[in-house]
This record gives C-alpha cells, sequence and structure tokens, in this order.
C-alpha cells in the first residue's frame, strides 16, 4: 500500500487491568442504527460522522481508571495503524464499501457478523450492512486481522471502532467531493452527440440532450406530453434514468428491464475516469499518473462504484447546484411533501441505495455475476483473463497473419502425432 503504518498519532485507550472489584469500562458495539447514513436531508455534502452509544461516565469509575493509569496491558493491536492510514484509504472505501452509511456501524456489523459469528442477520438493512463490511475488510488491508485481534484480546468496543470509522468517514467526504468534480466537469467531454451546456441551471429537463437522458427509461422522451410533464414536474428517484441503459434503440427492451441494466456507456466513462483516468475515459489513452485502481491496488468492480457513478451523473445531468443526501428514509411512502422537497434536492442518497439494492437483491443472481464479469472484463481486462495485446481489426494486418499461420502450424502438428491406439501399438 502507499501509505506506511507510521507510529499512531492517536490510537484506542490501551487496555487496563481492572481491579477484582471494580466494572470494565469496555463500551458495547452499536449496530442499532436504522438508517444509512443522515436520517434527513442535509447540507451540501454533509452528513453526521459515525456516532457510539457513548454514555456518561460515572465519577467512581473515571476516579478508577486514573488509579489504574500505570497498570496498563500490552499494547493494543490497533497501535501499528495510525488515523491518516484510514483516512487515506476511506478514499476507496467511500467508492467500493459504501457511500453514505456509517462506516462505525458497518464495522460494528462485520465484528458481530464475521468474527464472533452471531446470527445470521434478519433484517434487509442488517443483511445490507453485513455485506458492506465483507467489502471494507476486502479494501482496508489488516483491518480484519486487527479487529480479529482486539476480539482475542477482549478489547473490541466502541472506542476502536469509533475511532476508525470516523477516520474512513474523513476519506469518503474528500473522495466524494472529488469525484463529483470529475463527473460534472468531465461530462462534456464524453457526451458527443449535444453540447452540455456549462452552467447547472441550463440542464435538466429543460435541455433537449440531458432531458433525453434523464427521463425514465420506460417513457418516450420524444412524446410532447410526457417531456411538457417531466419539464413540470421533475422525475424521483423511483423511476430509473435511461442513462443507466446503453443508448440507441437495441440498449433499452421493455420486455426485459434487466437487459442493459447498469451498462450504459456515461456509467462506463464514469468509471473509467474515477478508477483509471480522466484521460482514458476522454480517449486519449492511458495517463502517465497512477489511478485510484492502482493507487489502492484495486483490480476489480463491484455494485457500490457502479451505483456512486450513476448517482454523480444523475447530479451532473440535472439543474441542482449543491449536492445533498436529500430527503426521506428508506422505505419511505412518496407524498406531496415529499415531491415538494425533492424540486429542490432531489434524493441521491435513496436513489443510490436503490440502485444498490436492486443490484445485490432484486436482481436475478445469473444476472448480476454476468454484470459483474461484463464490468470486470470491461475496466480490468487482462485481471480476467482477456489477452495481454489489443486483438488484430484487420484479417490483412501482419499480426492477424501471424495468428492464423501459427495457428495451422499447431492444427499440422496435432495431426501428425499419431493418437493413443496408434502409439500403443508401435510400442508392442
Amino acid at each position: 500500500m502507499p501509505l506506511n503504518l507510521n507510529p499512531p498519532k492517536k490510537t484506542v485507550p490501551h487496555k487496563r487491568k481492572a481491579k477484582t472489584n471494580s466494572t470494565p469500562r469496555k463500551r458495547p458495539l452499536v449496530t442499532s442504527q436504522q438508517q444509512p447514513g443522515p436520517s434527513s436531508g442535509s447540507g451540501p455534502d454533509e452528513e453526521p460522522g459515525p456516532s457510539g452509544d457513548r454514555q456518561p461516565t460515572p465519577p467512581e469509575e473515571e476516579d478508577a481508571d486514573e488509579d489504574e493509569e500505570d497498570e496498563e496491558d500490552e499494547e493494543s493491536a490497533l497501535a501499528q495503524y495510525d488515523e491518516p492510514y484510514f483516512q487515506h484509504l476511506g478514499r476507496i472505501a467511500g467508492r467500493m464499501v459504501d457511500n453514505w452509511d456509517n462506516f462505525t456501524v458497518i464495522i460494528n456489523t462485520g465484528v458481530i457478523g464475521l468474527i464472533r459469528k452471531a446470527d445470521a442477520p434478519t433484517t434487509t438493512l442488517e443483511k445490507y450492512r453485513l455485506r458492506a463490511a465483507e467489502r471494507l475488510f476486502k479494501v482496508v488491508p489488516g483491518l480484519l486481522d486487527v479487529l480479529t485481534e482486539l476480539e482475542g484480546m477482549d478489547d473490541v468496543d466502541s472506542d476502536a471502532t469509533n475511532m476508525i470509522g470516523a477516520a474512513l468517514d474523513v476519506g469518503r467526504k474528500q473522495t466524494r467531493t472529488e469525484d463529483r468534480g470529475t463527473v460534472n466537469n468531465d461530462a462534456v467531454d464524453w457526451i458527443d452527440h449535444f453540447k452540455l451546456p456549462a452552467s447547472k441551471g441550463d440542464r435538466g429537463f429543460k435541455n433537449e440532450g440531458c432531458g433525453r437522458y434523464l427521463c425514465p427509461a420506460n417513457l418516450d422522451w420524444d412524446d410532447p406530453s410526457v417531456r411538457e410533464q417531466l419539464v413540470r414536474d421533475g422525475s424521483l428517484h423511483n423511476r430509473y434514468p435511461r442513462f443507466l441503459w446503453p443508448s440507441g434503440p437495441d440498449g433499452f427492451n421493455v420486455g426485459n428491464y434487466w437487459s442493459g441494466f447498469c451498462r450504459g456507456e456515461l456509467l462506463v466513462k464514469a468509471v473509467t475516469a474515477i478508477l483509471l483516468s480522466r484521460s482514458s475515459a476522454r480517449g486519449k489513452g492511458k495517463s502517465t499518473r497512477k489511478g485510484n485502481a492502482e493507487l489502492y491496488d484495486v483490480e476489480y468492480i463491484d455494485f457500490p462504484i457502479i451505483a456512486d457513478v450513476a448517482m454523480l451523473l444523475q447530479f451532473a445531468l440535472h439543474t441542482q447546484a449543491n449536492f445533498s443526501a436529500g430527503p426521506g428514509q428508506l422505505g419511505e411512502a412518496i407524498t406531496d411533501k415529499f415531491r415538494a422537497k425533492a424540486r429542490n434536492e432531489w434524493p441521491y442518497r435513496l436513489f443510490y441505495y436503490q440502485i444498490m439494492h436492486d443490484l445485490e437483491v432484486t436482481m436475478d443472481e445469473e444476472d448480476r455475476a454476468a454484470l459483474l464479469k461484463w464490468w470486470n472484463e470491461l475496466i480490468f481486462p487482462q485481471v480476467n483473463g482477456q489477452d495481454l495485446a489489443a486483438q488484430p481489426e484487420d484479417e490483412n494486418e501482419m499480426r492477424a497473419i501471424m495468428t492464423a499461420q501459427a495457428e495451422e502450424r499447431r492444427r499440422a502438428r496435432a495431426g501428425s502425432e499419431p493418437t493413443e491406439p496408434e502409439a500403443a501399438e508401435a510400442t508392442t
């Protein structure tokens, strides 16, 4: 990893030997938060950091801890990692793990479900957070080992997970700002059939090109009544925009919505720009600078990055000037009050989680595997068994002729070699 594991600037308090008549101050892990991210629409790109269930410490316990200050047990396993390490990895965790939810709660869910092997989660939210924890342990090297070691020392508490979660969130916020700027600015270069307005106020449904991308896929943008209604009322997160599918008449099949879902060209451009390089997304070749995939040793595509760029593209094409989570809670009914709020503050967080749910849960298992295979072979072809060299484009090209000649030589050699029965007869 690019960031060295320096001695910590701040670590969780070392585990201390408790007096026989005292109560350990181990803080319980919190997994009871009922909604990912903020509980309501917040200001531009603002969401509360991870929070634990810290309770006031009784005075007698504080005195006991002060008396035991010099009675430290072995150093915490977390001491080899400092906050900048987790802040650094929070930048990739926001893209590949989760864009909105409380990282502390995700970590706690992972400790309970993957380390303590507690009962399997029962609710949709608990199941989601366990999957998110698996993704987090995959992109943050050493985190699972550290938490497992701390658990063996009976030293995993909310002090430890709060520190990690808060540091990860710092990196995630930086990433969201950076990626939002990349998609919002570079989309001008990705779209060649119309000029994307420089001003956000000129985008949205009142713009012909943006409106065609934002139009719900099951509606006909060329129908004047549909266009009039969308310009007047807009469209909410529960009606997927056309840009999620490939363009052209064959890109969307009303008889099979899943065909082509989340394979749109703009999605590919955005993922390429964020993980590989902005120049690659513009079709100008590979950048000399390391992309995020190389910086963070990521060689795969997972659903969070797809949902992430879908959310950022929605914002880039929309008229809304400032990015925010937006109104509403998961599962909340769409009322007139909700619609009124969404007119000024689009529900980006709900849009993100709706895509995540449909990709992870609703989508057929085979379609899900095929989608990830398609993405991984497209973005990381060399890692996923594709040829290192580009295939010849012309059958008369020298490399194409050489390939054909090599194949002929293989066939000729195979034809001249004796079969197993012939070889057996020759030895008798």
